[in-house]
């Protein structure tokens, strides 16, 4: 079902609509237009829907039923083309995106002779494979990471985004990291938990179409990917961009393409032609594999429209950048200050967003605190005094603020950014308190925040959860890092000092050394709790007297009893550096059960040594 709103229906009025649907139990899809904004309902549900009781609420024009199997990669819910923009290029404009490159990565030398051509005859995009799926199993498979890097070195060295394959549920993250666009393979467009990782990311997919697959089969598969973003969203403050599929044509892989019966409806508004198959131009991706051998042949189809607007600086050849992004002005285009915070907005009112909150508006002059969460949690929230005002909808928790903070788990913050930075105003900075940061980072430049957002993350906590145990003094004498990647120093300086208010100790680090460091310092701890909880179960001498443990197992376990859906999200966006820490683990565990027989004293003084020393320093830089 579509819910079509009018043209001057508020914000307000969009947001009803949104909460009566989620008070039934199905995700809303919201797809703001140029006139219109349109509502799609998505899931399932015990509570059945009757349209008239929405075609009754103030704001909305009509109620549209979708007899299609795939709701959000069809055009009744969303009928206008969709536009991927990554940096200064587009898929699916008027303009033909040629993406080139080898069949698979075998060498940098090899890549830059084959980037420098296919750039000189008009690529926007380096394609080559450093995973590679092959029939016989002695045959090359790809460089992996180290082909990885070669294609984002060549890439950014002329000027090219980056398209490779994604083979694996545990290769996305990677993948990710180098590439600007994951690659689905023909092999692979059934491959479902593959399509429900990639929508949880939030690079551009793209998907092809896979051997023998019909059309509906193919849609069906990019809804996987669509419905697998909007399931990653925070279960009360749902969004997503407008998205909607076309395809890429690459004339080495013919059977993936659709055949000439199965055309995309044109849309009114294109130029005669153009999208077509058969028609003299029109927007798309095109795809070329190039071996290196002349310039790649201008032959293949205009072709249709892919998803997702995700903006990301492309580089020059030079290395600098090509294009500033909104959000990534110098200080005083932004408006920014480091003055005092008046207001103060906090999203997400559990332990963390509670005790900024009390911690806020103690011996405050002149401070107004605004919240908003479930209304359950409001209610607790202002009951405590975390709070001056509980805000009714986003939008209006936001309005006029000086400073946002965004205290949500990892994966509820990612989901929240897009629509972050379509309602923040322009002077406000925007932070956040999760426990990774390079993929929130990089969601923050995505949404236009750029300059305005400073990732922090205040190392403070406690193993229970939620406003009713949030306490003032929760963050005195704590390190709170502060990522210092691409923000405005009056940023900087605004969110410092509402640390400093808080008791913390701000300190400044880079995104990827905070994620690095976190994984030993505090992932590390939580996972190696875990483990030896479940050890001691599973053991047939201990699993029937945990009841006899003393307080050395109880000390050490507690961190077992913290929110699994908060630790998933924060270990999916932090799996490289985890798995790193992991190893430096075992290897330290191997080499204790060595020493075991001639004594370990040694590595208890040393650690002890360590220990000792966390209450005395002040370890870090300073901001």
């Amino acid at each position: 079902m579509v819910i079509v709103m009018n043209e001057h229906a508020t914000e307000d009025q969009i947001e009803k609509v949104i909460a009566a649907l989620t008070q039934k139990g199905y995700d809303a899809h919201r797809s703001t237009g140029t006139t219109r904004t349109v509502v799609g309902v998505v899931g399932h549900s015990k509570i059945p829907l009757d349209p008239r009781e929405f075609e009754i609420l103030p704001g909305v024009h009509e109620v549209v039923k979708i007899t299609e199997p795939y709701k959000l990669a069809g055009r009744t819910f969303q009928p206008q083309d969709t536009v991927i923009r990554i940096g200064d290029v587009e898929i699916g404009g008027r303009d033909i995106v040629m993406m080139a490159g080898p069949c698979a990565v075998e060498s940098e030398k090899q890549l830059d002779i084959i980037a420098a051509s296919v750039s000189r005859y008009g690529a926007r995009v380096l394609r080559g494979g450093a995973f590679k799926p092959r029939t016989s199993p002695y045959t090359f498979q790809g460089l992996g990471e180290e082909g990885l890097r070669y294609l984002r070195a060549v890439a950014d060295r002329h000027g090219l985004l980056v398209v490779t394959e994604v083979m694996d549920t545990s290769q996305v993250d990677q993948v990710a990291e180098y590439a600007d666009i994951l690659q689905v393979g023909a092999r692979n467009m059934q491959n479902f938990n593959l399509l429900k990782d990639l929508g949880r990311q939030k690079k551009a997919v793209m998907l092809k179409r896979g051997m023998s697959a019909t059309i509906q089969e193919w849609l069906l598969s990019a809804e996987y990917i669509m419905a697998g973003l909007l399931r990653a969203r925070h279960p009360h403050l749902r969004e997503l961009h407008p998205q909607h599929h076309g395809y890429f044509g690459d004339p080495d892989h013919q059977e993936a393409e659709p055949s000439a019966d199965h055309r995309r409806p044109e849309s009114r508004d294109r130029p005669a032609g153009q999208g077509d198959p058969d028609g003299p131009g029109g927007g798309g991706g095109r795809r070329r594999r190039h071996h290196g051998r002349g310039a790649p042949r201008a032959r293949g189809r205009p072709l249709g429209r892919p998803p997702i607007d995700l903006p990301r600086a492309v580089r020059r050849a030079d290395g600098a950048a090509a294009h500033h992004r909104s959000g990534d002005r110098p200080d005083d285009r932004l408006g920014l200050s480091g003055g005092p915070v008046r207001r103060l907005s906090i999203i997400g009112l559990g332990l963390i967003g509670g005790s900024i909150g009390l911690a806020a508006r103690r011996g405050r002059t002149g401070l107004g605190v605004i919240g908003f969460d479930r209304p359950s949690i409001l209610r607790k929230a202002r009951r405590r005094g975390v709070i001056d005002v509980a805000a009714p909808n986003l939008a209006a928790a936001v309005r006029e603020t000086d400073l946002i903070v965004l205290a949500l788990p990892v994966d509820a913050i990612l989901s929240i950014l897009p629509r972050i930075g379509r309602l923040a105003p322009s002077g406000s900075v925007i932070t956040d308190v999760g426990s990774t940061k390079r993929s929130i980072m990089a969601a923050a430049r995505r949404a236009g925040l750029g300059a305005r957002f400073v990732g922090g993350h205040p190392m403070a906590g406690s193993d229970r959860s939620g406003v009713e145990h949030a306490e003032a003094g929760l963050f005195e004498g704590a390190p709170w890092i502060l990522c210092t990647d691409g923000t405005a120093r009056a940023s900087l300086a605004r969110v410092a000092a509402m640390a400093r208010r808080l008791g913390a100790r701000p300190v400044q680090e880079t995104a990827r050394r905070h994620d690095e460091l976190v994984a030993r310092l505090s992932h590390l701890p939580q996972i190696a709790s875990v483990a030896l909880v479940n050890a001691a179960v599973r053991s047939r001498i201990a699993a029937s007297a945990v009841g006899l443990s003393g307080p050395a197992f109880r000390q050490i376990g507690r961190l077992a009893r913290s929110s699994p859906r908060l630790w998933d999200g924060i270990l999916k966006t932090n799996r490289v550096p985890v798995a790193s820490a992991l190893k430096d683990l075992e290897r330290e565990l191997r080499r204790l059960r060595t020493f075991l027989a001639r004594g370990v004293g040694g590595d208890f003084r040393r650690a002890a040594r360590v220990v000792g020393r966390l209450g005395r320093g002040r370890a870090g830089g300073r901001c």
